[in-house]
């Protein structure tokens, strides 16, 4: 039977909010894992990663980039709680109370993304954990600051609709009651660990009772054996291909293909985009 171990739960925190409005069975599942403490839960160990340690590093110059050109932050890294929620909590990466001389109480959460996302995805994917901040923290505007590519940190304003506020709150208030009654908020789902003293030996072409799988298996391993010979050509292809290319050569257009070489030396084969 699982136990609440006090020592390893932890509160809702708003960072948590995404995740869990993401529907996904197994981040929900992981969620609920740590929020019980159950020793099932394994950290994905990316607070360790180049990605975490430049987005904190980016965090702090980006706050001062902007407070440099008319922002007044407050309430840097503070935590607050909600005013009914006791067990829900938003830390802010900044409060905006003044820009360019405008008063405002605005929460605003920094996040470095990649060149190639798009804005409007990467803000309607932290709408909810802004939507939690703004609730703890009793803020009016919440909004973004975003370091995209490595480039000029810019504000983006985070509208947000009551309808999906009212949906968000059902949705945490479900699983933080699935929390404590320690009720898995979706079926659970554990890789089996099966010792090889203990494995078996299936044949689809002779066993008489075949799993109910059988058919797809044996359509994608067809499918691999098809294409198995014309992958490698494609392979090698490639390889003569980038050999051939001399090394002073930016770009060859031949037909509707392009060898180009990049800055950092590296060569691509692309096909050109044509104009019907």
């Amino acid at each position: 039977m699982l136990e609440l171990d006090p020592s390893r739960s932890q509160r809702f925190t708003a960072s948590m909010a995404p995740w869990l409005m993401s529907g996904s069975h197994e981040v929900i599942q992981r969620l609920w894992l740590r929020a019980i403490g159950d020793p099932r839960y394994k950290p994905d160990d990316f607070e360790h990663s180049w990605a975490a340690r430049y987005g904190i590093e980016i965090e702090k110059l980006a706050k001062r980039w902007v407070q440099e050109h008319g922002y007044e932050l407050t309430d840097l890294g503070k935590q607050f709680f909600h005013p009914t929620r006791k067990w829900c909590s938003g830390t802010f990466d900044a409060r905006v109370i003044s820009r360019n001389g405008v008063p405002c109480n605005c929460a605003m959460d920094c996040k470095a993304i990649n060149a190639f996302r798009d804005t409007n995805e990467a803000t309607t994917s932290y709408t909810a954990q802004l939507a939690v901040q703004q609730e703890c923290g009793g803020t009016d505007q919440t909004s973004l600051l975003i370091v995209k590519g490595g480039g000029e940190p810019f504000e983006v304003p985070v509208y947000i609709d009551e309808n999906y506020r009212a949906l968000m709150w059902d949705t945490i208030d479900h699983f933080w009651h699935c929390v404590e009654t320690l009720t898995p908020p979706v079926p659970l789902r554990f890789p089996r660990i099966v010792p090889p003293d203990k494995w078996r030996r299936i044949d689809l072409d002779r066993d008489a009772d075949l799993p109910n799988w059988a058919d797809e298996m044996r359509a994608l391993l067809d499918g691999w054996g098809n294409t198995e010979e014309s992958a490698r050509a494609y392979e090698q292809f490639k390889i003569d291909i980038k050999g051939l290319f001399p090394d002073d050569c930016g770009r060859l257009v031949s037909a509707s293909y392009v060898v180009a070489r990049t800055r950092n030396n590296s060569v691509t084969i692309k096909r050109r985009k044509t104009h019907g």
